[in-house]
């Protein structure tokens, strides 16, 4: 079990988000095993790394008219729930300002 981060730590690791490269993988197994890791693991910069992908692969695709897999959805989904869970209860604040909480401080 981990330990929950204090608001400062959500605050710094919010600050470095615009600067997390993505890792997008072509291959879909390849992407697949690799972010199931990701999810595993818990680790938060990772996370990170993971939801700013496929934000920045689904601005992509959507203006082709296109989305993202089922399975990248779910990776999404997944890595949200981890941390904007966790974001909201050291922010103090409900789940649903966690996202403008975040755009507004990068």
């Amino acid at each position: 079990m981990r330990s929950i981060y204090s608001r400062k730590e959500v605050d710094d690791l919010i600050s470095m988000m615009s600067d997390e490269c993505c890792i997008w993988i072509d291959n879909d197994f390849q992407r697949k095993e690799e972010y199931k890791k990701i999810i595993d693991k818990g680790d938060r910069h990772e996370l990170v790394r993971l939801i700013k992908t496929l934000y920045e692969k689904n601005i992509e695709l959507n203006k082709n008219h296109k989305k993202l897999r089922s399975a990248d959805e779910k990776f999404l989904r997944e890595a949200e729930n981890m941390l904007y869970d966790e974001f909201a209860y050291s922010l103090n604040i409900p789940r649903e300002e966690v996202v403008p909480y975040i755009k507004q401080h990068i």
